[in-house]
């Protein structure tokens, strides 16, 4: 015997307005939870990221590596939970979570040695919503990495955060 579920109903909420009758305003639609339709903060923001040169220690990096949790005034939490050192010590991967909007994101940001140089990046494994929290993490390791030494070559951060010229959140 079949069931059917007569509550769901996995169409995009401007086909659901369409059928109703009813034009869907942006208005309404930027008060929807951003997680309804990730594929949006996926494709339209690019992967937030920081190059150095000349790559400072991954291992020692590991080694001060210390987790920190930040609650945002708008009650958004921003977290990592621990580092993990490749055997080769040419990456370090920063196991992250954020949450706002709805459901929490868990991602990784990695470290990776290439040359003289090292990226801190999102890591590509999941498809991640790139949102403010998710961006600020990012930063927030790139500056802690910084530290090290090195200089930034690119990046798509806010430079000021990275460089430690701006007040980054306050741990909690």
């Amino acid at each position: 015997m079949r069931s059917a579920c007569l509550t769901h109903d996995n169409r995009v909420p401007e086909e659901r307005q369409v059928e109703r009758g009813g034009a869907f305003s942006a208005d309404r639609w930027d008060r929807f939870d951003v997680f309804a339709n990730r594929s949006f903060l996926i494709e339209s923001h690019p992967m937030p990221h920081a190059v150095f040169e000349p790559a400072a220690d991954l291992a020692l990096f590991w080694e001060k590596f210390e987790p920190f949790k930040v609650v945002l005034p708008n009650r958004h939490i921003l977290e990592t939970r621990a580092a993990f050192l490749r055997r080769d010590r040419d990456s370090v991967i920063v196991s992250a979570i954020a949450f706002e909007f709805g459901p929490p994101q868990h991602f990784f940001v990695v470290c990776d040695r290439s040359g003289d140089r090292v990226t801190v990046r999102c890591g590509t494994h999941v498809p991640l919503a790139r949102t403010d929290g998710v961006i600020a993490v990012v930063q927030e390791v790139a500056r802690r990495y910084l530290t090290l030494g090195g200089e930034v070559r690119s990046t798509n951060l806010d430079l000021a955060v990275v460089l430690g010229e701006e007040e980054a959140p306050e741990d909690a």
